[in-house]
């Protein structure tokens, strides 16, 4: 890394930091893990964030423990996964994101924003569109599907740390179900750029990865409400470019070290009373800090993955009005909010 960033500093270095196997917990040597590249800015895939949007948590009407620690889980992702970030969890605890507990490890890891690549599809299993399938009721219509899609692609824009986007996403794209598709040719990682398709159903994906859900990829397959035309992939694609536009147009999404964030990213909507599905964000830039955004004093970021309009009050608040970028959305829904 210093012989390539001597030649070229802006050269990032990522990998996929996964503890497990024969040379897990350093048993072999010392491995280049999530936890032991903390502070060195070299990324690693943040599989908390992935999982607790694809796990559907967030569009759910439940407030079931599993599911609101997800999204504890995702507020910790939105403030780059910092192991020294304080947030107060869903049983009205602070603490710590060291101090969560995620699939037996620590939810939160990093010490730099740069550590932590957040993700919500990649070349790995199935697609953002195809795994959403599976968690959604048979009957929810096509318009709703891509709103959840809409939804779930945002959150890692939206993220404090290094967003990364699999090839198409941002178009519906879908692998007819393959969770595998290294071996599967083009007729399943096809993307159309023209989003004339999404390349949905396409016929059963290989046995070899997807035999043992046939029977329930056949079923969703079959439901008309999760067959996207052209006028959907373009509107997926438009909303996720308005985005892409907020994410560049502040740095206050785009914050380069630990204690900015600490200082600046808060969250609201939390503890014991909390709405499900509903994470409300703030990012400040206003009295003792220095300024980053020019246009606003600070950035609140309503995430509402409910079935109906939500709204959340805080108390310190005021002078808000709706982003210039979504009063302008393609999404009308979006320009009433």
């Amino acid at each position: 890394r210093a012989a390539v960033q001597a030649v070229d500093p802006d050269t990032y270095f990522y990998g996929e930091g996964w503890n497990f196997g024969e040379v897990a917990d350093n048993r072999l040597f010392e491995q280049a893990t999530q936890a032991n590249m903390a502070g060195t800015e070299v990324g690693t895939f943040n599989d908390r964030i992935r999982e607790s949007v694809r796990g559907g948590a967030l569009f759910t009407t439940e407030a079931k423990d599993d599911y609101l620690r997800d999204q504890d889980t995702l507020r910790l992702s939105l403030a780059g996964n910092l192991k020294n970030y304080v947030l107060k969890d869903f049983n009205g605890n602070s603490a710590k994101g060291s101090s969560f507990s995620w699939n037996s490890q620590p939810t939160a890891y990093a010490l730099d924003p740069a550590d932590s690549i957040n993700y919500v599809s990649k070349h790995d299993n199935e697609t953002l569109w195809d795994i959403l399938q599976y968690k959604h009721d048979v009957g929810l219509n096509l318009a709703s599907r891509v709103r959840v899609q809409n939804i779930a692609a945002s959150i890692p824009l939206l993220s404090q740390g290094v967003p990364f986007l699999q090839m198409g996403g941002d178009m519906l794209r879908s692998k007819s179900m393959d969770r595998n598709s290294y071996d599967s040719g083009d007729w399943f990682n096809w993307v159309d750029f023209t989003k004339n398709s999404n390349n949905w159903n396409v016929g059963l994906p290989l046995k070899q990865d997807n035999g043992s859900k046939w029977n329930d990829i056949a079923g969703i397959s079959a439901n008309p409400n999760a067959a996207a035309s052209m006028s959907e992939i373009d509107f997926a694609s438009s909303v996720f470019n308005e985005f892409l536009k907020i994410r560049h147009d502040s740095k206050l999404f785009r914050l380069t070290d630990e204690q900015a964030i600490i200082e600046r990213v808060g969250f609201h909507n939390v503890g014991k009373r909390q709405q499900q599905g509903v994470i409300v964000m703030s990012i400040d830039d206003g009295l003792g800090l220095v300024d980053l955004d020019p246009s606003v004093d600070a950035l609140v970021v309503m995430i509402n993955g409910s079935a109906s309009e939500q709204s959340h009050t805080v108390p310190t608040a005021t002078g808000f009005s709706l982003h210039p970028v979504q009063m302008n959305s393609i999404d009308s829904q979006v320009r009433a909010a």
